[in-house]
């Protein structure tokens, strides 16, 4: 097989790409931006109940009503900023801070009270699509003017109206202009990260030729900026096995998991490991193995005080996983929806320790559990606890559609031999002895 088994997890960056810190200057800002205009108008009806109630002839009971919507308001807005919340209940809590706006503009049509409206639609342009953002904007201008206030004489309440949907909609521009701002430092952070990456690779393979190492798929020196993850170690003495016993030539390169994951599908006679074989790449691969099994964990601090028992516990918590990762796509199978990828592993562990206000903050870290503290320690990052087992997974080689039948049955045939004779296993416990503390 003249084909090359893409080592897709095997190395990790020297450096962590940094990230910008502009993005939580922007988050702060508008955040205390936000907080004024809530305490802005409370302030304007706080004024109007103890002086101009006659004024405006409002009744002995409006200040009772204003200050129950007023609650309402600033608890769904408390609670929709923390920052371990899914995206079922941040929905919600915006709904119930649009309709209690809302009923605050209805009680008192005021340019102050309109802000509320406005701070609503910065976080739901946040959080959604601009076209869903300017849906909702929309939606809660046409319920303005479904208030029968808007048929005053004096046309405050069409003054209003207008005045509030533009508001709205810069707010949304502003908010869309920002997300755009952060997804592309994001992209430049994992664009610079997959560039050290290949740097780094190369620098391993001239290395490699100059001293003579190499050779065979599992020959590989330990230390330094380059090392390889648990499932490839758990693994790729196996393969290089089965290789040499099917009588196959090959070539190893290695890549980022993510090229990896794309190649293999498209290129022929080439094959991936170790891979997890999971129902939605089912069709996508040729499966031989297992040749080993890993088990997946989900890491927090060390002062991490939440529990979790079940898979569904991490609905709320913000989740640091690899692009196209099979422990990503799992979580997401399960309906834990708020997982945060990068290009590469390393990039996770700091994550962590980001600010709570950073966008980039991950609440916990799904990885390889024998793997987890050597890529926290090259990424120079401690202090890290294991909060949930997810589940332990078999370890494929996973091959491309276009390969042989003649190589699958030669390598599905001679891992059968080695298997019988105990290999995959002795090579577990090697690693769980010297690797996975």
């Amino acid at each position: 097989m003249a084909g090359r088994h893409d080592r897709s997890h095997v190395t990790r960056l020297a450096r962590v790409a940094r990230l910008d810190c502009m993005g939580l200057t922007q988050s702060s800002l508008v955040r205390i931006g936000c907080i004024l205009m809530i305490a802005a108008a409370g302030m304007r009806a706080a004024f109007t109940a103890l002086f101009e109630l006659d004024k405006f002839g409002l009744s002995q009971q409006w200040p009772i009503q204003w200050s129950v919507g007023y609650a309402v308001f600033i608890g769904a807005y408390a609670l929709a900023s923390r920052t371990r919340i899914d995206e079922r209940e941040q929905t919600a809590l915006l709904i119930l801070q649009s309709l209690s706006a809302l009923y605050l503009v209805w009680l008192y049509p005021n340019f102050l009270i309109t802000a509320l409206l406005v701070v609503v639609s910065w976080q739901i342009a946040w959080s959604t699509t601009l076209r869903r953002a300017i849906a909702a904007v929309l939606a809660q201008s046409a319920a303005l003017a479904l208030m029968k206030c808007v048929d005053q004489a004096d046309g405050m309440s069409l003054l209003v109206l207008v005045s509030t949907c533009g508001f709205e909609l810069f707010a949304v521009s502003a908010a869309h202009l920002a997300r755009s701002e952060a997804s592309a430092r994001q992209s430049l952070a994992n664009a610079n990260a997959e560039l050290r990456a290949t740097h780094a690779l190369l620098a391993e393979s001239i290395s490699f030729k100059r001293l003579g190492l190499g050779k065979v798929i599992g020959t590989r020196t330990w230390g330094g900026e380059i090392w390889l993850t648990a499932s490839n170690v758990l693994v790729d003495k196996g393969i290089a096995e089965t290789v040499k016993r099917a009588n196959i030539p090959y070539a190893v390169e290695v890549l980022p998991w993510n090229r990896a994951y794309g190649r293999t599908q498209s290129e022929r006679d080439t094959c991936l490991f170790a891979t997890a074989r999971l129902d939605n790449r089912e069709k996508l691969f040729v499966w031989v193995g297992p040749y080993a099994s890993n088990v997946w964990g989900v890491y927090g601090k060390g002062d991490f005080a939440g529990t979790v028992r079940l898979l569904a516990d991490l609905k709320p918590y913000r989740i640091g996983a690899v692009v196209n990762d099979a422990k990503a796509d799992y979580l997401k199978e399960g309906g834990v929806t708020n997982v945060k990828s990068v290009v590469d592993d390393r990039q996770n562990p700091p994550r962590l320790f980001l600010p709570k206000d950073d966008p980039n903050r991950i609440d916990l870290w799904v990885t390889g559990y024998y793997g987890a503290h050597q890529v926290a320690r090259s990424a120079k990052v401690s202090d890290l606890k294991l909060v949930f087992v997810v589940r332990e997974i078999p370890l494929y080689l996973a091959c491309s559609p276009q390969t042989s039948p003649t190589v699958i049955k030669a390598l599905t045939e001679a891992l059968d031999k080695i298997r019988a004779e105990g290999l995959p296993e002795k090579l577990t416990a090697a690693y769980e002895k010297k690797f996975a503390q």
